[in-house]
């Protein structure tokens, strides 16, 4: 009797971890890490300042973001809206391969997004699981357009809507380096 115990167990933990493995959305879509540390360094080369756009492309006066490697080159921190009541900080970094940021928000919260696609010159980051921050509104997902070396167009979800709105917030930012002849 004792013999068949320990196959029928063995047999039930593969069959629940095959089970596991198998729901959807158990493995998270992830770059390769060459493609993590590509999508990394091409954060590193936005050091610098960059301005918010008009509606017509054309830069304004506005800072939108300051980005700034530091620890080592370990990380690339990004200043959103420097100065303002709303300024917002966002920190890049690897994790295991894993490019990841952490966005310390306005609202009082810092949910942690996974980079799930990262190609030459787009990425996207996407917050799942435990690093979230619950039914509370916060910053779901962020998509990054980098068109050439000196302009950059983020996307920025909320996972639910602003107090008094309707519709999820959605907030587009065009950046164009500064000092450069765009």
């Amino acid at each position: 009797m004792k013999r068949f115990i320990l196959p029928c167990c063995l047999l039930a933990a593969a069959s629940i971890a095959a089970g596991l493995a198998a729901r959807p959305g158990a493995a998270e879509s992830r770059p390769s890490p060459a493609a993590a540390q590509a999508a990394f360094d091409a954060l590193k080369a936005l050091e610098g300042s960059w301005a918010m756009c008009d509606e017509d492309g054309s830069p304004t006066d506005q800072i939108g973001s300051i980005y700034h490697v530091t620890a080592g080159g370990s990380a690339v921190m990004e200043t959103m809206f420097p100065g303002a009541e709303h300024e917002m900080l966002t920190v890049y970094y690897l994790e295991n391969d894993t490019l990841k940021m952490t966005h310390y928000c306005m609202l009082g919260n810092r949910p942690v997004l996974t980079c799930s696609q990262a190609e030459i010159g787009a990425m996207v980051f996407e917050c799942t699981g435990a690093e979230c921050c619950g039914d509370h509104m916060h910053m779901h997902a962020a998509t990054f357009d980098l068109t050439g070396h000196d302009r950059i167009t983020t996307t920025w979800r909320a996972n639910a809507p602003a107090p008094g709105e309707d519709e999820e917030h959605e907030a587009r930012f065009e950046l164009v380096r500064v000092g450069s002849s765009n």
